[in-house]
């Protein structure tokens, strides 16, 4: 029998704006005469196309370039390796070298899933998550463009340059374009970015396959996603 492990973040209210989300519920309102049944219950919805558990379109990162529903559902779906980082440390680096010991199985075609168990250590919503966690080098990003994976997913704030948003003393106000790693590498190759994942460690292999479906609304850069892996 198939095991489904969910790897989503709940969705709730959280200090980063980029984060920022309100849910508002109405109930107890009487339809209108002629509508079936007399009670409904409904919400609406406000939040960032790149909160919690979210995937990341091209547009994301180049104006003009495809947006969520252009991209081949293939894309976010099919056989995933987890890669094993659980090793690396706060503040440390993700090399080509880690990912040539670690990443041996990943296949053209594969979404490559880094697993790091940041999540185990500190909470999504502690500024320190965002503050001091391993991050994705260049040379770790070219060597997985060069497996020829169509999409990728981490446990982590990918890109160093993250931390300069919550930082107090920010070491650079406004980040360059190419300080963002991953999405300067990926998302212009139209490889898919599946970003702050969570529970990996509870995964029992290290193939999988991986469900990270977007809704379908036209034109959105990015958007909350329900990611599974299905474990045989």
């Amino acid at each position: 029998m198939s095991r489904i492990v969910d790897l989503s973040y709940p969705i709730e209210p959280h200090w980063r704006h980029t984060f920022f989300n309100e849910l508002i519920v109405h109930e107890n309102f009487e339809y209108k005469e002629g509508d079936y049944g007399r009670y409904w219950h409904d919400a609406y919805i406000h939040i960032n196309s790149h909160a919690f558990t979210h995937l990341d379109a091209p547009l994301h990162f180049t104006p003009g370039a495809k947006s969520l529903d252009q991209m081949p559902l293939e894309t976010w779906a099919g056989r995933a390796v987890i890669v094993d980082l659980s090793y690396k440390k706060d503040d440390e680096g993700i090399t080509a070298e880690d990912l040539e010991k670690q990443g041996q199985k990943i296949q053209r075609g594969d979404i490559a899933i880094m697993m790091t168990r940041f999540d185990e250590r500190c909470s999504i919503k502690e500024r320190r998550f965002w503050q001091h966690f391993p991050y994705m080098e260049r040379s770790a990003c070219e060597w997985l463009v060069g497996r020829g994976i169509k999409a990728y997913g981490v446990d982590f704030p990918p890109d160093y340059s993250t931390r300069y948003f919550v930082s107090e003393k920010p070491e650079r106000a406004i980040p360059d374009q190419e300080e963002f790693t991953t999405h300067f590498a990926f998302l212009p190759r139209e490889i898919g970015i599946i970003e702050y994942l969570c529970n990996l460690g509870a995964l029992r292999r290290d193939v999988v396959q991986l469900y990270a479906l977007p809704l379908k609304i036209i034109g959105l850069d990015g958007c909350p996603a329900r990611v599974i892996a299905v474990e045989d």
